[in-house]
């Protein structure tokens, strides 16, 4: 918690409104099974970086290798104090949520899934604490990703979130608009409503900072 804690501090020092946090999350050995070799580990990297008009620190790049089993439980515990921290106010709040890396990680959905949920549910249940309009950003990998967290949208002030699908290929293989908007509305139909107020942004992997097309629901 100390570098992310650090870094936010020295950014609200300087005034820099908007913090970034990228987890990203990838497999060190891809070929072994995480399951079956307990020597298996996988790799965060934590990027802070300062805006475009002032940036107070250089960009750092930081990876810790950390046994599976425990590195969402302590990114949440991280989470959830920097952002009860009452003498921490946040204008802007972007978190993006990498869950793959360059690899299928479908073979090791069913251990992550339990863990993945209950960070979603921490952190929503962390912003609604905090009672302050956050901008929370994430970034989707993969169509049922975004399902994960429809079920819990309605405890958190949903107007202040985007949802972005980024397109990432694997050979020719692109998860298409269709599948995402369908697997999406599938699961909001219990998220009292939310459907029609959710906007979806599609990004390009050629180009991260153009929105190629924005659909309402």
């Amino acid at each position: 918690m100390a570098f992310i804690t650090q870094c936010i501090t020295a950014k609200q020092k300087k005034h820099i409104t908007e913090v970034e946090i990228v987890l990203e999350l990838r497999s060190i050995v891809l070929k072994l099974n995480i399951f079956s070799d307990p020597s298996t580990t996988l790799k965060m990297k934590y990027n802070q970086q300062g805006n475009d008009t002032l940036v107070v620190c250089k960009k750092q790049n930081v990876d810790w290798t950390v046994e599976n089993r425990y590195f969402m439980t302590i990114f949440v515990q991280e989470l959830e104090e920097i952002l009860l921290d009452p003498e921490l106010d946040l204008k802007r709040f972007k978190f993006l949520y990498n869950p793959s890396g360059s690899f299928d990680l479908s073979y090791i959905r069913e251990y992550m899934d339990p863990l993945i949920s209950r960070f979603y549910e921490n952190l929503w249940r962390t912003l609604k604490l905090r009672r302050s309009r956050i901008n929370v950003k994430i970034v989707f990998l993969q169509a049922r990703d975004i399902a994960q967290v429809c079920l819990v949208l309605s405890q958190i002030d949903y107007k202040s979130i985007k949802f972005i699908w980024l397109g990432m290929e694997f050979g020719d293989n692109i998860v298409k608009i269709g599948e995402l908007v369908s697997l999406a509305c599938n699961q909001w139909k219990y998220a009292k409503g939310l459907t029609m107020r959710m906007k979806l942004n599609l990004v390009t992997t050629k180009n991260l900072d153009e929105v190629k097309k924005v659909r309402h629901m």
